[in-house]
C-alpha cells in the first residue's frame, strides 16, 4: 500500500533527537516499511527519511501541493 505521512513542516524530522512529532513519524515509517508498505514523508526543510522512503521537504507550497497530487 502507498502511504503518505505528514510530519511537522517547521522543524526537521530526523532519525536521532529532534522533536516529538518528528520522532513519532520516523518510528511509524520504520514500522510501515518493515511491513512492506511504500511511504512518502512530507516534512520540514533539512529533514531526513529512512532509506527507500521518498521525502518531500517543505519549501515552495505550490511544489508541495503538486507533489501531493502526483502521489
Amino acid at each position: 500500500m502507498d502511504i503518505g505521512l505528514i510530519s511537522d513542516t517547521r522543524l526537521p524530522t530526523l532519525p536521532e533527537g529532534g522533536h516529538g512529532l518528528g520522532r513519532m513519524a520516523w518510528d511509524i515509517i520504520e514500522g510501515l516499511t518493515e511491513r512492506g508498505h511504500t511511504v512518502t514523508l512530507y516534512a520540514g526543510n533539512y529533514s531526513q527519511a529512512p532509506e527507500g522512503v521518498a521525502l518531500v521537504k517543505a519549501g515552495d507550497e505550490k511544489d508541495n501541493a503538486q507533489a501531493i497530487l502526483d502521489n
